[in-house]
């Protein structure tokens, strides 16, 4: 392999990383939002 070939691979596999950490995060955060909606018409059902 060339060096900057494998130095492409190891962006690429950075890039990807990254993108699947903030696919989790994202997946993480509508979790917990859609619970604090729940929450909320739950609240607003009992006055």
């Amino acid at each position: 392999m060339l060096p900057q070939a494998t130095e492409a691979i190891r962006e690429d596999g950075i890039k990807q990383a990254q993108e699947t950490k903030l696919r989790m995060l994202n997946s993480i955060l509508s979790q917990i939002n859609k619970r604090k909606l729940m929450h909320r018409k739950r609240l607003v059902h009992r006055y």
